[in-house]
């Protein structure tokens, strides 16, 4: 008998665990990352994760969503597609998140992608920008809140083809999807422009690559008129450093992605005057958002914004209000809203996301790198802002893409 009484008070304690577990879910909205903590992303992944909980936090302030306070969890993907993948399953089943947000790379991007459209789950892409994750493999679970390859590429194109004198290029670029799909947009854009460009060559180093000595030595034996670099990241401040003692870039023009973390990394080591371009300089934009971010984002990691802390925020600000407009922590109702072209506000200005390819509307930022009085790291001056409608891939041609990959 008092085995039985045992069994029985132990049935209830586990009753009572089970429900105020599920009665803390029910009260909660899960919103899962399993982004880039580790390797060459580490400082990317972190910064999107500090701009995440920015918007997290002003959403509880203001009362949470659909009444209910939302808690975010973090997974590290280390930079590996299967990792990425096996992390938000995870997150998906065992800790039953509502809504999921990208990591940094377009590889283990495209890896979640795949989990996100298998269980349903709406994820929004900050950061990861292959083309192929909205347009090949796009699927109606995801988002991209990033300028994507396409448009990157696109718009490098549209900006160095102004300067005539530049006939001869050189690529150098990470050796997977980003760099690849960048290259074939700018390639196919400076056909376009300029028939007279000629691409030399392509260099297509290893992503994380330690040395890059024979990729310097390379790029200076072909003689180029200019030099576009679509690496990023550390392998970008390893280039930099290493090329410098070649002279390299006093020899040759170069243009990159000059985004905020990487700039801050290379400080006074810097070269100006180079082209730079990026997707959410916090300097450069002009909305009246943007001001009470950088006061909140500054008091909580003491740093400016970059790029992907703002592009991480604007991904949590527009699922918020896409579940307020839903009235629902329903997911279908969910990406209805999101792809029903309404437009949200976010610290780049109102957005909408496209039927066909669900990707937002964001712009694209191109300048020249210098150093001003404001800031002890240099910035992009002379910038201009590229709308999402100059530079996108034309819906008619989204169709003829797909049909590539069927057949």
């Amino acid at each position: 008998m008092r085995i039985m009484r045992t069994y029985r008070r132990l049935a209830i304690v586990l009753t009572l665990v089970v429900g105020a577990v599920g009665a803390a879910h029910a009260q909660t909205v899960k919103i899962g990352t399993a982004t880039d903590l580790t390797g060459i992303g580490a400082l990317i992944g972190k910064a999107g994760v500090a701009g995440m909980e920015v918007a997290i936090e002003e959403i509880n302030k203001k009362g949470g969503l659909l009444g209910r306070q939302v808690e975010l969890i973090v997974r590290d993907s280390k930079l590996r597609p299967e990792i990425g993948a096996r992390e938000l399953k995870e997150l998906v089943l065992n800790e039953k998140i509502d809504l999921a947000l990208g990591p940094v790379s377009s590889g283990v991007g495209l890896a979640e992608s795949e989990v996100a459209k298998e269980f349903k789950v709406p994820i929004c892409m900050h950061t990861s920008n292959t083309e192929r994750m909205t347009v090949e493999r796009g699927h109606r679970y995801i988002f991209q809140l990033v300028p994507n390859t396409f448009m990157e590429g696109t718009m490098v194109a549209m900006r160095v083809a102004e300067k005539k004198e530049w006939k001869r290029y050189v690529l150098i670029g990470p050796d997977y999807d980003y760099g690849r799909t960048v290259a074939a947009a700018f390639t196919a854009k400076m056909a376009q422009l300029r028939p007279d460009v000629e691409i030399a060559k392509e260099f297509w180093p290893k992503l994380g690559e330690p040395d890059f000595t024979s990729y310097i030595t390379g790029i200076l034996a072909q003689k180029p008129d200019v030099l576009y670099s679509i690496l990023w990241g550390g392998d970008m401040v390893g280039f930099l450093k290493q090329g410098q003692p070649y002279g390299v870039f006093e020899k040759v023009p170069l243009i990159w992605l000059s985004e905020l973390d990487t700039l801050r990394a290379l400080g006074p080591d810097m070269i100006e005057g180079v082209i730079g371009h990026t997707r959410a300089p916090f300097y450069a934009i002009t909305t009246k958002e943007i001001g009470a971010f950088i006061e909140r984002y500054r008091g909580k990691t003491r740093n400016y914004p970059s790029d992907w802390a703002i592009q991480a925020y604007d991904c949590v600000s527009v699922l918020a209000q896409a579940v307020e407009a839903a009235k629902a922590l329903d997911r279908e109702k969910v990406v209805d809203v999101l792809e029903s072209g309404r437009k949200f506000k976010t610290l780049r200005g109102e957005v909408y996301f496209r039927k066909e390819d669900h990707m937002g509307s964001v712009p694209y930022y191109a300048g020249v790198v210098k150093k001003t009085p404001i800031y002890s790291f240099m910035i992009l001056t002379d910038v201009r802002t590229y709308a999402a409608e100059q530079i996108w891939r034309p819906v008619a041609d989204i169709a003829k893409e797909r049909e590539k990959v069927a057949k």
